[in-house]
């Protein structure tokens, strides 16, 4: 009798991780949770010994809402390391999302903070471990996104998270390296937009030094400073040949 409550407890809990690992499956690749009942994924799951027999495989309504709750109480980590171009220094960003019980989302800035040392993979696993430990997030149980960065990818490999690709790198990725560069008017003003874009931040403390000049005099020379920031503008881009 207690061998067959064992072999029970263990069938038991086999499905119940079948079904998460199902469920994972279904929401990364948006495939729909009827899948389980499909006679050809069926047979897959025999016929590599996944399961014995078909009542061992979890149903439709295990996976949704049951398991699909479960993985919605993982919070989401998202990370991205950029360069400031002006400041000549690097910075790495680790945001928290989660919903609550009333499905409400929530998103939350755990740290933002120079990264200035080698970007490899050991670096930044080290890195998002020590700020999920801070902040008492288990490593093991979040789920990450990210860009496809090959250091990005090892280093949760190696924290061994769960992790799904952004789709807005990769519509970015798309259009910048792949449709602009063949658009030639659009490349063009891409350039022209960047000369401009380089020029403010050159003058960065000008224009600033305008705005709180024009805080101290509570807004009395509004226009003149207005076009003294003009003239700091002007004067950049009257030196460069902007149609070249």
């Amino acid at each position: 009798m207690f061998s067959r409550d064992r072999d029970s407890t263990r069938s038991s809990q086999l499905k119940e991780q079948l079904g998460h690992q199902l469920t994972l499956m279904c929401c990364k690749d948006l495939l729909p949770f009827s899948i389980v009942d499909n006679e050809g994924f069926q047979d897959l799951l025999i016929a590599n010994k996944v399961v014995s027999k078909k009542t061992e495989i979890p149903s439709r309504s295990i996976l949704s809402p049951v398991n699909l709750n479960k993985i919605y109480n993982y919070p989401t980590i998202t990370c991205d390391a950029w360069c400031d171009k002006y400041k000549h220094r690097s910075y790495i960003c680790i945001t928290v999302h989660f919903i609550d019980s009333t499905l409400q989302l929530h998103r939350y800035s755990l740290k933002t903070q120079p990264f200035d040392e080698a970007h490899t993979e050991e670096a930044i696993k080290d890195l998002i471990s020590d700020v999920l430990t801070e902040f008492g997030i288990n490593v093991h149980n979040v789920i990450v996104v990210s860009d496809k960065g090959a250091n990005m990818r090892k280093a949760w490999r190696l924290l061994n998270v769960i992790h799904i690709f952004c789709v807005a790198h990769g519509i970015h990725n798309l259009l910048m390296k792949d449709c602009f560069p063949n658009m030639h008017y659009v490349s063009e003003l891409f350039d022209k937009v960047q000369l401009i874009i380089n020029k403010l931040r050159y003058r960065q403390h000008e224009l600033e030094n305008e705005h709180f000049q024009l805080d101290t005099k509570k807004y009395n020379d509004l226009f003149s400073s207005i076009n003294k920031a003009g003239e700091i503008l002007d004067a950049d881009l009257a030196s460069t040949n902007l149609d070249a």
